[in-house]
């Protein structure tokens, strides 16, 4: 199994970086950084889309646990 830790680590790096551009949107965070390309227009997604993904990915893991 895989340290937890981790995701704590990597959130706060990804935090520190964000609170030093935030006019960024998360999207062009990640395609900023250079952890991922922009394939699928990641970099223009507007936050409030991720955060709807986000919360409805969420409620389908309760109903499959």
């Amino acid at each position: 199994m895989r340290d937890e830790k981790r995701i704590a680590k990597i959130l706060g790096d990804i935090k520190e970086i964000w609170e030093k551009n935030p006019d960024w949107r998360f999207g062009q965070l990640l395609v900023n950084v250079g952890l991922i390309e922009d394939t699928y227009n990641t970099w223009s997604i507007e936050d409030d889309k991720i955060e709807e993904v986000l919360k409805k990915f969420k409620e389908f893991i309760k109903k499959v646990k």
